[in-house]
């Protein structure tokens, strides 16, 4: 095991939200990576909430953590034991420091749009019907969408033909993370929460998805088409 590692975290399970943590307080991770992009600047982290179709990238220090020593890597949520990394030759340093891009900031939104995630299979109070588009979105225009939900999650919101950012969450966790202040397309939202984000779609026109990323809950109805036009 090297001293210094650069590690994917890929969420394809179909339901289960992680609460990921070090099991030995001799490592020391850093993120770098959310799905769209880097972050503008690293975050050194002792947890990490990941939801389904949430992606990471982590950099891992093991400088100091003994040879023949196990750092385990488990979810806080569930209690089990996710990855364990064997330290088989001593190491030195720490994570180094990236030069990452700045992050060009969305502002200035034409209009809102509140979607509500409701049971497990509805949003805005609609099942999903593949021939009914349920809402336009101006090509080019910023917009503000607010995600809120009364129950029934963990709703890992994913949005299709666009990357977004986080602005802002209220209630249940109350702050938005650092490791979700780059580009992204799918934002956890849980219990009594609710999640603003801008975004724009510039890339192309056409008919496009929003819904649940919860398989149970996509299956069940939890998406809407909409078009850019």
């Amino acid at each position: 095991m090297a001293s210094t590692g650069r590690y994917r975290l890929s969420t394809a399970r179909a339901t289960r939200t992680w609460r990921s943590t070090r099991a030995s307080t001799a490592s020391a991770s850093s993120t770098g990576r959310t799905p769209a992009s880097f972050l503008e600047s690293q975050v050194n982290l002792t947890r990490i909430d990941i939801a389904p179709a949430e992606r990471l990238d982590l950099l891992l220090s093991f400088a100091g953590v003994p040879v023949g020593q196990s750092v385990m890597l488990r979810d806080l949520r569930s209690g089990w034991d996710l990855l364990e990394f064997r330290v088989v030759a001593p190491g030195t340093g720490s994570v180094p420091t990236l030069s990452l891009p700045a992050i060009s900031k969305l502002s200035s939104p034409v209009t809102t749009r509140t979607f509500s995630f409701d049971g497990m299979s509805k949003i805005n109070g609609k099942l999903f019907d593949l021939n009914r588009i349920d809402f336009q979105v101006p090509f080019g225009q910023t917009e503000r969408w607010r995600f809120m939900t009364n129950g029934n999650a963990p709703h890992p919101v994913h949005v299709h033909g666009a990357s977004f950012q986080v602005q802002s969450r209220m209630g249940g966790r109350g702050t938005v993370f650092p490791w979700e202040r780059g580009w992204k397309d799918t934002v956890l939202l849980e219990d009594n929460e609710t999640v603003e984000v801008l975004v724009r779609f510039d890339a192309f026109r056409g008919n496009y998805l929003i819904h649940c990323h919860k398989l149970e809950h996509e299956d069940m109805g939890m998406m809407a088409n909409f078009k850019v036009v």
